[in-house]
């Protein structure tokens, strides 16, 4: 499973995206950030701990 950016409540400050720096899965949309499905392993790579999460003020990300 992979996590999602509620593109609603993105916020595009760019935090997230550069938080993921193991599968580089975050990348800016015309709207918002979006997390590619296919590279998300939720961080399971480094350890487990999804490094995103914590970076959005928004609440933006969540399990797809």
């Amino acid at each position: 499973m992979a996590m999602k950016i509620d593109a609603d409540l993105c916020v595009s400050c760019g935090a997230c995206e550069e938080a993921c720096d193991i599968n580089n899965a975050i990348s800016q949309t015309d709207t918002a950030y979006a997390i590619d499905a296919s590279k998300c392993d939720e961080c399971k790579s480094a350890g487990g701990e999804q490094k995103c999460l914590p970076t959005c003020g928004v609440d933006a990300i969540v399990k797809a």
